[in-house]
């Protein structure tokens, strides 16, 4: 799909759980990682509803499920793009200017992590939540 690509990740297990290490794909190999989070998603919420200017972004799932979804803001409608479930080690990144947001239909909290990748000629690294890059978008989920 253009401006967003999934990626399997490789997942190593034991009797102790599992682990992932999201950095180690080849397509991160020299861009700078310029913000990283970890978040969770109650029951019935919606996390992103935006899109970033200067940046991709890359999504990854801990725990619980939650479905990704695209928006396109011509007609207000939405795609669903991915369905993360638990111990589940795939990777989307999201270029930038690609309207999206992830919904949680399930009846437990969904946690994930996020981190961005600069993309803009000349854009400054550093992020805080005082100078975001993204511009929200005004489409809700509609239950699709």
């Amino acid at each position: 799909m253009e401006g967003i690509q999934i990626i399997p990740l490789e997942i190593h297990a034991d009797p102790r759980g599992f682990l992932f290490n999201p950095l180690e794909i080849g397509a991160l190999v020299d861009q700078p990682v310029c913000h990283f989070h970890i978040y969770t998603i109650e029951p019935g919420a919606i996390r992103g509803n935006h899109y970033h200017t200067d940046r991709s972004e890359w999504l990854f799932g801990i725990g619980g499920q939650a479905k990704l979804f695209r928006i396109y803001p011509e007609d207000r409608s939405v795609q669903l793009i991915h369905e993360f479930l638990d111990q589940q080690a795939v990777m989307i990144e999201i270029d930038r200017f690609i309207p999206h947001f992830l919904y949680n239909d399930s009846g437990s909290r969904f946690t994930g992590a996020s981190f961005s990748t600069v993309k803009a000629q000349g854009m400054d690294t550093k992020w805080t939540p005082f100078t975001p890059d993204e511009l929200k978008e005004m489409v809700r989920h509609a239950g699709s």
